[in-house]
């Protein structure tokens, strides 16, 4: 680094690096950061401000210390009168520091504050080192001999927290895997799509929930829920290419389901109504800019006229051109005559495989 040469060269120079840098790295190469911390050690403070100047246009610097990397990025910056708050991200290797270092610009006459990690704040006697620039102040706490082994000691509980991380989603791998038919089921029954296409999984993370609470209890809830509803979810996507399989003591809301996945086999876009304000339409079907609203009763005994008027009601709602009631029963004799008048179909579901769109 030439001392003698004028700011303007200077700011040149760092430009060049960066532009050159910027390219290596957008060509795949493994690049080396173009300064390290023995240099910015040696920057006087005229040259600390430009290259503080510099990060602030880049938003981000590297350099090694040891065998690890060190990243700093500006990731926040307040003004306000007579105080500058700068507050970095720091990554080591990659993984993110879980603490910010924040550096406090007073106007005091002391120049620049950087917040010390708690971890290392014994050695510094205080929460915070000064300098007269934010560099100087930041340096002072990577630069410190004990910034090594901080690094090293992070590194550590971060394996240990990903080798337990690792055990704990083998765990609930294993335990979900345990009950994969029951949670398959579940998940087709408490989960639904939404008018705006958006699948809505609130009920089944309830279910997930008391799984985790009975199951895996010592684990944190919401962690066992996420990996639970990514691996169900996938499962039930798994084998929905087959229809479920009509059971007289399935529950009203598996028939709904199982009625859907006829609908799709003929061609239909099918999906299942909210469980409540549906309107009479338990199934909205879409094909061919055409609209169908499906009533879906699973019933022991015939089904009357009221099936009709609900889903009479849905096509209006629904601005649906076609109606229809599908059941695993008979109808009465009123709900056919009331069907014929308002241009309702009357189903079995072994019929619904003649509703083409």
């Amino acid at each position: 680094m030439n001392v003698s040469e004028t700011p303007e060269q200077r700011r040149a120079r760092l430009k060049a690096l960066a532009q050159a840098r910027v390219g290596r790295l957008v060509g795949g190469e493994d690049v080396q950061p173009h300064m390290d911390i023995a240099e910015m050690r040696r920057l006087t403070e005229a040259q600390a401000a430009e290259t503080m100047a510099t990060l602030l246009d880049q938003r981000a610097v590297d350099f090694p210390v040891r065998a690890h990397r060190v990243q700093v990025a500006l990731a926040d910056e307040t003004r306000s009168p007579g105080r500058h708050l700068l507050i970095f991200a720091v990554q080591v290797d990659g993984a993110p520091l879980d603490e910010v270092l924040m550096c406090d610009a007073l106007h005091l006459g002391r120049g620049f504050a950087f917040e010390v990690p708690k971890a290392l704040q014994h050695r510094f006697g205080s929460e915070a080192v000064w300098g007269d620039t934010p560099y100087d102040a930041l340096f002072r706490v990577v630069g410190d001999s004990s910034f090594p082994a901080f690094l090293e000691s992070l590194t550590s509980q971060c394996a240990a927290q990903e080798a337990a991380r690792d055990q704990a989603i083998a765990r609930i791998v294993e335990e979900v895997g345990r009950f994969r038919d029951v949670l398959v089921r579940k998940y087709r029954q408490l989960t639904y799509q939404d008018e705006y296409e958006t699948l809505e999984v609130a009920r089944f993370r309830d279910e997930a929930r008391r799984f985790a609470g009975k199951r895996l209890a010592d684990l944190p809830v919401e962690a066992v829920v996420d990996v639970l509803v990514e691996l169900v979810g996938g499962w039930a996507a798994e084998d929905g290419g087959e229809a479920v399989a009509f059971d007289p003591g399935m529950s009203p809301l598996d028939y709904e389901r199982f009625c859907a996945a006829l609908f799709e086999r003929v061609g239909w876009t099918a999906r299942l109504t909210r469980a409540s304000g549906d309107q009479g339409a338990d199934i909205l079907c879409e094909a061919n800019g055409r609209r169908l609203v499906v009533q879906c009763k699973l019933y022991s005994s015939s089904v009357g006229n009221a099936a009709v008027q609900e889903v009479v009601a849905a096509r209006e709602y629904e601005y649906a051109d076609l109606a229809t009631v599908v059941s695993n029963a008979a109808y009465t004799t009123a709900a056919r005559e009331l069907a014929s008048a308002t241009g309702v179909l009357l189903l079995h579901h072994d019929e619904i495989a003649a509703v083409t769109p």
